[in-house]
């Protein structure tokens, strides 16, 4: 019936994918970017509840931060540039130096010392450097990289180029974020992903035409995944930027797996059907505990990670309806095929035999070495660090230092000191304020503090009651009073080293403040970016753990219903959790911080590590079912499923080494590790498994009786007496000669 389907239908299948994709290919471009640094945390995280607060009584602590050389542009220039600046929609306001030492001349300040107050603010330390500060409304703060878009155009409408000024703050590496991990910065490693598997099919099936469908229809696997995600109402960030490339290869894995099966029924009449009752199971499996690898990443507390979970588990779905529904198809309308099988079976017997010969030693040697490693793994430390996601080369990290070192950093912890509804008079504020002030410049790496009280004189004269009114209408429009005066905001300009990190600096400051506010008598509250950041780290680091051992159950689960054995299913996962212990302990040694890009891995990874694991015990229980023998059982396992396992998971691992090939490092990170993750494996898959399946005991032994005696003696042979049973009535002929279908075909008839 299955034949017959094909039969009739797999032209109209594959004219289908294509005109599908002309659909699904407009709908899977249209999806938003979103790289916002308030999406990484959960809407009921409490840094983020006091942050959107902080938001909405001074409209963000994010500005765009713009210096020019003050020798090539005068102040004449800098106020037209000011000015065309404020025609912007998505611009509150813009402060240069000239406006904001007016302000403090117009308040008493000395202009002598107002310069001396805006070095390293508004001026360079040498004061060769200006500095333009733009202040985003809400709708700017929700589209920064439309602004960053916008600001440009202005700075070329008036000349500017690169050459000529440095630009930073948050709004411009968000900007950075999302063209470094969108699609159009990642064109060229996905062309690469597409150059390899197009060059693994060519040697796959040796005909340009078959491997071009093959191709196709992985595209159309990734491509209406995308779609779906466009209409779940998705947003695109760099992390759902790998989706394509994980599905394309999840789908090439099973078509060749497919492929693979299919060379034993090439010359019998119901081939496609006999293949699809063969492989279904275990791909089914496969892709089931691969999925639950991935969703398990959707228990994150971080939105993006949790996106990217449930998509990509999707497309595992996605993939595994491709890879058996399409590829039946290709191969109905492409003409039979003749498979010529190469060497890979004689590698697989002597591997098979090698290490049943040292079973014992190599199962000792590879748990060792796993539990050594695996120790490392109590070491790891997560890193939330948008600056270090940027190559070396990126424009904006280079301007990013240079203003740091030379004039301001953009980065900072905002105190919010609440003076409640009690009248207070403005002078008492200030001069509590400036308080503030001194305790924030005596903690280590805060080398520049702002308030409203740094426009004001010190110390303030009599009769200044009217300035201070003024002052506050100022300071309003600056983001430095709210709520109708009764909350003071104080910018701690943080500059952490490789001591001291950002989140250390805000716990001081929190700590400080805490103090201060006990006797004051006065809330004050700490927040910013910083804390985001920090929360954000410590929900990497618990979901990378949750998202794990969600999997692990749950797959175990999967495992003692597949093999009806908690026993089988405890031995099963020794070898799928080798990648995790063996990676992420070694990182641990190392001392190398995990990022969203390696922490993800470790569920991923769990995954699909389980794929060969299912494939090989089911080839295993069969054979096992049938002579009662781990040994033989055991041999042809690793002989028949050993060469699709190897080649699925390096054309796995070849997709996500291209993604190594990105300059931008959670990107760079994921690909390489999920690259090392499968590799390894490999050892759990058919080296580790094998071993422990080598020591279970015969059935025969189990019972007590001598049927079907088996030599175990150290290289020895199944007895000759000692028929191999199994479920296809040709084995026997078979057994002798399993050898892998890859990479070669000619065409016949």
């Amino acid at each position: 019936m299955i034949q017959d389907f094909y039969t009739r239908h797999s032209k109209a299948i594959i004219i289908a994918m294509f005109v599908s994709l002309a659909v699904l290919t407009p709908l899977a471009e249209s999806i938003p970017p979103n790289n916002d640094t308030e999406t990484w945390l959960s809407d009921e995280s409490v840094a983020r509840q006091v942050y959107e607060d902080f938001r909405f009584h001074f409209g963000g602590e994010e500005v765009v931060l713009i210096a020019l050389e003050r020798e090539r542009h005068s102040d004449e220039f800098i106020e037209a540039l000011c000015r065309r600046l404020e025609l912007l929609k998505t611009t509150r306001a813009v402060w240069s130096p000239q406006r904001l030492s007016l302000m403090m001349q117009d308040f008493g300040v000395d202009a002598d010392v107002a310069d001396a107050r805006l070095k390293r603010i508004a001026l360079s330390e040498d004061g060769k450097l200006a500095g333009i500060a733009v202040l985003l409304t809400a709708d700017g703060l929700r589209d920064r990289a439309s602004v960053i878009e916008h600001i440009n155009g202005v700075l070329s409408y008036c000349q500017l180029d690169a050459s000529e000024l440095k630009m930073t703050g948050a709004p411009v590496i968000i900007a950075e974020l999302n063209r470094l991990g969108g699609k159009e910065a990642n064109q060229a490693y996905f062309v690469i992903t597409m150059l390899i598997c197009s060059g693994v099919l060519w040697l796959t099936f040796g005909e340009l035409k078959t491997a071009g469908l093959i191709l196709a229809e992985t595209v159309w696997a990734f491509q209406f995944t995308l779609a779906v995600v466009y209409f779940c109402g998705g947003e695109m960030n760099f992390i759902l930027d790998s989706l394509p490339v994980m599905v394309m290869v999840f789908t090439m894995a099973i078509a060749i797996h497919y492929l693979y099966h299919f060379t034993a029924y090439t010359d019998k009449p119901n081939a496609i059907g006999a293949t699809l009752r063969e492989v279904l199971w275990p791909c089914f499996l496969a892709m089931l505990t691969t999925a639950i690898g991935l969703a398990s990443l959707g228990i994150s507390d971080i939105g993006p990670v949790r996106q990217f979970g449930i998509a990509t588990a999707g497309g595992t779905v996605a993939a595994f309806l491709a890879g058996l529904g399409i590829t039946p198809a290709i191969l109905t309308v492409c003409p039979p095929v003749k498979f010529e099988r190469s060497c890979w079976q004689r590698r697989f017997l002597w591997l098979a035999e090698t290490l049943y010969l040292r079973r014992k030693l190599v199962t000792a040697s590879v748990i060792g070495i796993v539990a050594v490693c695996g120790l490392g793994v109590s070491w790891i430390r997560a890193e939330f660090a948008p600056l270090k996601f940027f190559p070396e080369t990126s424009q904006v990290l280079q301007d990013t230092r240079f203003l740091q070192e030379r004039m301001a950093n953009t980065d900072s912890v905002e105190v919010v000191i609440d003076f409640g509804t009690e009248p207070i008079p403005d002078a008492t504020k200030v001069d509590i304020v400036r308080s503030l002030e001194e305790d924030l410049r005596a903690v280590e790496r805060v080398p520049d503090v702002l308030s409203a009280a740094t426009f004001l004189p010190d110390p303030l004269p009599q009769g200044l009651d009217p300035a201070l009114q003024k002052i506050q209408r100022y300071a309003a429009d600056s983001d430095f009073i709210g709520d109708g005066g009764h909350l003071w905001r104080v910018s701690a300009r943080v500059l952490p080293d490789e001591d001291e990190s950002k989140q250390q600096i805000f716990e001081a400051i929190s700590q400080q403040m805490n103090v201060r506010s006990a006797q004051l008598g006065y809330p004050i509250i700490c927040t910013g970016i910083a804390p985001l950041i920090e929360r954000a780290q410590h929900d990497i680091f618990d979901g990378f753990w949750k998202s794990v051992f969600t999997a692990f159950l749950l797959i175990t689960a999967v495992m003692m219903v597949c093999l009806r054995s908690p026993l089988a299913a405890g031995v099963a996962m020794v070898p799928n959790v080798t990648p995790i212990l063996l990676v992420f302990g070694s990182l641990g040694w190392m001392g190398i911080a995990t990022d969203i890009g390696t922490m993800m891995t470790g569920s991923i990874a769990l995954g699909i590590a389980v794929d060969g694991t299912f494939h090989f015990l089911t080839r295993y229980r069969e054979v096992f079912e049938q002579t009662g023998d781990s040994r033989s059982a055991t041999r042809d396992a690793l002989i028949t499923t050993g060469p699709p396992i190897v080649q699925a998971t390096l054309i796995t691992g070849l997709g996500m080494l291209a993604l190594g090939m990105s300059n931008f490092g959670p990107t760079y990170r994921f690909g390489i590790l999920m690259a090392v993750s499968l590799a390894v494996a490999l050892v759990g898959d058919l080296i580790l498994l094998p071993c422990l399946l080598y020591l279970r005991p015969n059935r025969s032994t189990l019972q007590g009786t001598t049927d079907g005696h088996v030599d175990e003696t150290e290289g020895g042979t199944v007895a000759a007496d000692h028929q191999v049973a199994t479920p296809h009535a040709d084995f026997g002929q078979r057994a002798g000669t399993l050898e892998p279908s890859v990479l070669r075909f000619r065409r016949t008839g």
